[in-house]
C-alpha cells in the first residue's frame, strides 16, 4: 500500500513539474515579449543589459545554494531539513547583499537611473524563490501542486501588471513589479513549508550544534559545485554577456532587441530543460549505480517526443516573429533558424550533463563552458564585428556546439567507461 501511495506521487508530481516549468517559462517568454512589444526600443535594451546582470547574479548563487539541493537533499536523513534549509536561507541573504554591491557599479555604468534597492530586490528575490521550489522538488512529502499554485500567482500577477503599466513602462516600474512578484510567491511557498514542519526556528539559533551543521553544508555545496559556479560564470558570459559585448561592438539598440526577442521565443524550449533537471536529475542521483542504464532508457523512451516537438515549434516560432515583430525589427529568418538549431543541440544532450552532475561529477561543466566562451571570445567577437545581429546568433550557435560537444565526451569517459 505505501509503495503504491508513492508511486502514484510520483507520477503526479511529474506533471506537476512539468505545469510549473511552464508557468515559470511562460513568464520568461511573456516578461520579453510583452517589454519588447510595449517599452520604447532603448528602455527595452536597457532592461536586456539590467537583467543580464541580475541573471549573472542570480547563476552564481543559485549553482552554488540551490541546485546543489536536488542532489544533496534525497540523500540526507530525515531530521536533517530544517538546518539544512536554514542554512542556505542566510547564506542567500549573505550572498545576494555581497555580490549586488559588488556588480552595481558595473551596472551603473552601462543602465541609467536603476536604483540599488530595486537591483538588490530582484537578485535577492529569484533567488530566494528557486531554493524554496527546489526544497520541495528534492523532498517526497509535499506535494508539488503548491509550486504550481505560486508559479500561477507570479505569472499572473506580474503580466496584470505589465498591462496595467504598459503606456508608461519604465525600468523602475519593470524590476518592481518583478521584485514584488517573487517576494510573494517565495513567501506563499515559505509559509508551505513552515506548515509541514520542514522548517524550525530553532535551526536559525547560532549554537555550536547549528553552525558544524551549517558548515558541512557549505563545505559539501562547495565541494559539488565550485565547478558549477565557475561553469556558470563562463555560461553567462556567452549567454547573457554576448549582448552586453554586442553593445561595446556597437550593434545597437535595434539589433541587441531583436536577438533578444528571438531568443526569447525560442527561450520556451526552457520548459523542456528545467522540467528535466528538476525531475530526473533526483532520480538519477537515486540510481547512479545504474546511470548508463537510466540514460539509455530516457533516450528510448522521450527521443521520438522531442523530435515531433521540434519539428512542430519551428514554423510556429516562425509565424509569430513574423506576425508580432516583422514591423518593429525587420526579417529574421536566418536568426530563428540559427538560434533553433543551438536549442535543438541543448535539449538532446541536457540528459547526458544531468547525468554527471547526478554522479557528482562537475568539472567537465566548468570545461564544456570554457570553450562555449573561447569560441565568443574568438570567431564570436568577428562574428559580431562583421555581421552584426546575424553574427550575435552565430556566435551562441558556435558556443552551445563546442560546450555540448565536450559533454558527450565527458559523458563517455565518466559514466559509461
Amino acid at each position: 500500500m505505501i509503495r503504491m501511495v508513492f508511486l502514484k506521487t510520483l507520477f503526479q508530481n511529474k506533471y506537476y513539474v512539468l505545469a510549473d516549468q511552464a508557468f515559470v517559462s511562460l513568464l520568461n517568454f511573456g516578461s520579453v515579449f510583452l517589454l519588447s512589444k510595449f517599452a520604447d526600443i532603448p528602455v527595452f535594451a536597457n532592461f536586456v543589459l539590467a537583467y543580464g546582470y541580475s541573471n549573472l547574479i542570480f547563476i552564481l548563487v543559485t549553482y552554488f545554494l540551490t541546485a546543489p539541493v536536488l542532489v544533496f537533499f534525497p540523500k540526507k536523513e530525515e531530521n536533517e531539513g530544517s538546518s539544512y534549509l536554514a542554512s542556505l536561507l542566510v547564506s542567500n541573504i549573505i550572498l545576494s547583499l555581497l555580490l549586488t554591491l559588488i556588480s552595481f557599479p558595473f551596472v551603473s555604468s552601462q543602465v541609467d537611473g536603476l536604483p540599488f534597492l530595486l537591483f538588490l530586490g530582484i537578485n535577492f528575490s529569484m533567488i530566494i524563490y528557486d531554493l524554496f521550489k527546489k526544497f520541495i522538488f528534492a523532498q517526497i512529502r509535499v506535494s508539488y501542486i503548491y509550486t504550481v499554485i505560486s508559479s500561477f500567482g507570479l505569472v499572473s500577477l506580474f503580466f496584470g501588471m505589465i498591462w496595467y503599466f504598459k503606456d508608461s513602462l519604465s525600468l523602475d516600474i519593470v524590476f518592481g513589479v518583478y521584485t514584488l512578484g517573487f517576494l510573494l510567491s517565495a513567501l506563499f511557498l515559505l509559509i508551505i513549508i513552515c506548515i509541514k514542519k520542514f522548517l524550525n526556528w530553532k535551526s536559525f539559533i547560532p549554537t555550536s550544534d547549528n553552525l558544524k551543521k551549517s558548515w558541512k553544508y557549505v563545505t559539501e555545496h562547495y565541494t559539488f559545485s565550485k565547478w558549477i559556479v565557475a561553469a556558470g560564470i563562463l555560461f553567462w558570459g556567452y549567454s547573457q554577456g554576448v549582448f552586453i559585448v554586442a553593445d561595446l561592438l556597437g550593434v545597437g539598440d535595434l539589433g541587441i532587441a531583436k536577438v533578444r526577442s528571438i531568443q526569447n521565443l525560442l527561450g520556451l524550449f526552457t520548459i523542456l530543460l528545467v522540467s528535466m533537471e528538476s525531475y530526473f536529475i533526483p532520480l538519477f542521483s537515486r540510481n547512479v549505480d545504474v546511470l548508463s542504464k537510466v540514460v539509455k532508457e530516457f533516450y528510448q523512451k522521450y527521443t521520438l517526443v522531442l523530435a515531433i516537438i521540434f519539428l512542430i515549434s519551428f514554423p510556429v516560432f516562425y509565424f509569430v516573429y513574423d506576425y508580432y515583430y516583422f514591423d518593429k525589427f525587420g526579417d529574421g529568418i536566418y536568426i530563428i533558424v540559427i538560434l533553433w538549431l543551438s536549442q535543438l543541440v541543448v535539449v538532446f544532450s541536457r540528459p547526458l550533463s544531468m547525468a554527471l552532475k547526478a554522479k557528482e561529477v562537475s568539472y567537465p561543466l566548468f570545461i564544456a563552458h570554457a570553450l562555449a566562451l573561447f569560441g565568443l571570445a574568438s570567431l564570436g567577437i568577428l562574428f559580431m564585428y562583421l555581421w552584426k545581429d546575424i553574427g550575435m546568433s552565430l556566435t551562441l550557435f558556435l558556443a552551445y556546439f563546442l560546450s555540448n560537444i565536450s559533454i558527450i565526451y565527458f559523458y563517455k569517459k565518466h559514466v559509461t567507461a
